[in-house]
Formats: structure tokens, sequence, C-alpha cells
């Protein structure tokens, strides 16, 4: 069943391998628009950009260079390497005509071989019938178009230990069906200690902090290296008197 969010990744071609979008704030995050939302995005323009059906994306990697905005979205995608079982596609993303993010995808064709399991989702319950959703004090607009179900751990609106939830979650235009997927907040709303949207300025000032006092440490350290490992050896009274 194709919902909103399939909708809403539908992208125009506009040249070989251009593609466009004009978006709007129905998957609004933190100020800009959801990062998950944008690599739907992306991998959408590099899907269409390979046009190869037997492929699949194993891997993504993005990098976000300055935020998302409503308004014009432009992908320009590259093909870099097409194989039988393998292929890699780069795309450049723009945001209101600057350069906004870069991503990159692996596509395979998938193998039985070697299968292995290293995470297992939370052995939680599932959801009961008619139980209601909980509302996320988060305030994102994005979980709008979701039904949460917390089911372990804590709310990421209380300041408690252990730093670990599960539990499930769906889209809210399928509530008639009975998909449900993991529920694993990241680690960043876990840690947050009052009720109210946007946790995150306070939490890249602390980390830049401590990046800072690393690299001053470094630098103290490589200063103290550099001038023992460059300084000429100390000349011991028996050796100066040597002839």
């Amino acid at each position: 069943m194709q919902g909103l969010l399939h909708e809403h990744c539908t992208l125009t071609q506009q040249a070989d391998g251009v593609f466009e979008r004009t978006c709007d704030k129905t998957w609004w995050g933190h100020g800009a628009l959801f990062g998950g939302y944008v690599q739907a995005m992306a991998l959408s323009a590099m899907t269409q950009a390979l046009r190869n059906a037997d492929q699949l994306p194993q891997s993504m990697t993005m990098h976000f260079l300055r935020p998302f905005l409503d308004g014009p979205f432009r992908a320009e995608t590259t093909v870099e390497r097409t194989g039988r079982n393998m292929s890699n596609v780069s795309a450049r993303l723009h945001s209101g005509g600057k350069l906004a993010g870069l991503a990159i995808t692996s596509f395979g064709t998938w193998r039985e071989f070697n299968e292995f399991r290293a995470l297992a989702p939370p052995d939680d319950a599932p959801v009961q019938p008619g139980e209601a959703p909980v509302v996320t004090p988060l305030g994102v607009p994005t979980h709008d178009h979701f039904d949460m179900f917390p089911a372990s751990g804590r709310s990421p609106a209380v300041a408690a230990t252990p730093m670990w939830a599960g539990g499930w979650y769906s889209a809210t235009s399928a509530r008639s069906t009975t998909w449900r997927f993991p529920f694993w907040p990241i680690s960043g709303y876990q840690r947050r200690t009052t009720v109210g949207p946007n946790p995150l300025p306070r939490y890249r000032s602390i980390s830049r902090r401590i990046s800072d006092r690393r690299c001053r440490a470094t630098t103290r350290r490589r200063r103290h290296l550099s001038s023992s490992i460059f300084a000429p050896p100390a000349r011991s009274a028996d050796s100066s008197t040597r002839t």
C-alpha cells in the first residue's frame, strides 16, 4: 500500500540524473525537514538513476551540510559504478539552490549466504487490541504521521536510567492493518531532562565544548612530544669535560 510518504518522495526528472521536488512542511523536524525524509528522497533519486530493479539498496551514507528547508529540492545523481551484483550511486543534494547534503548508496543483488544477525529487537509484548498510541512530547511534526507504542525502558521525557527504550510504531495511514515495526528512539532523545521541542542544540554545544577540550589537550600533548623529540640531548658535566 502506497501512502503519504511514498507520495511525498516522488520526484520529477528534469535531466539525465537530475531529480527535483517542491517540499512543504508535512515532514518537518527540528526547524528543518526531517532527516529521514531527506534521506528517503535521496534514495528515491538514486534508485531512479540506477534503473536496475534487480539490485536493491544495501547500505547508504549521508552527510548533512546545512538544513534542508521547505521549497525547492534538487538531487544531482551520478552512477559511479555498475556491475552484475553491485552498483554504487552518489548524489549531491540541494535545498533552496544551495548544496545541503551528500549521499552515496551501495545497491546489490541479495544472496542467501553467510547470514548473521548482530542485534535483536527488544522482547516487547505486542500491541493489544484497542490500545491507544502514546503522544510523543518531542515536538517533532513528523511524528504526527505515526502511531507509537512504547513498551519497555523509559520515556524520552523522563530523566532516569537506563538509557534504552523499545516498543512499536506504525503509520497512521495504516491503522486498519496489523503491521507494526520495532521502535528504537535515538540516544539523543533518551538523554533529555525536560519536556518540549528541540533538545539537540544543547547536546551539540556540549559536544562542541568536549571536542574543544580534547583538541586543546591534544595540541598541548603534541607540543610536549615535539619538544622532547627535537630538542638537543642535554649534556652531562662529565661529557662536557672530555677532550
